[in-house]
């Protein structure tokens, strides 16, 4: 299986931060969880900041991600 690349998950959580997300819904399970969407509540660089301590948490290693990728997705999405 292709493992996936730093930049495309960078680029996947930013999108889960800008547009929110829910987890899918299944016949006679649960109802699906929703987080919103913060593209209205936090800057771009403090959703960088987030998703860099969040991609350095429980010694983890990562690449931060940065305000330049944060932008980047905010500009294609128009938010």
């Amino acid at each position: 299986m292709a493992r996936a690349s730093g930049k495309s998950i960078r680029v996947s959580l930013v999108l889960l931060v800008v547009e929110g997300g829910e987890s899918p819904r299944t016949q006679g399970g649960p109802e699906p969880h929703k987080m919103p969407s913060f593209a209205n509540r936090l800057t771009t660089n403090e959703m960088a900041q987030v998703l860099t301590f969040v991609r350095n948490t429980w010694g983890n290693a990562a690449a931060p991600v940065t305000s330049r990728d944060v932008s980047k997705v905010r500009a294609a999405l128009g938010k």
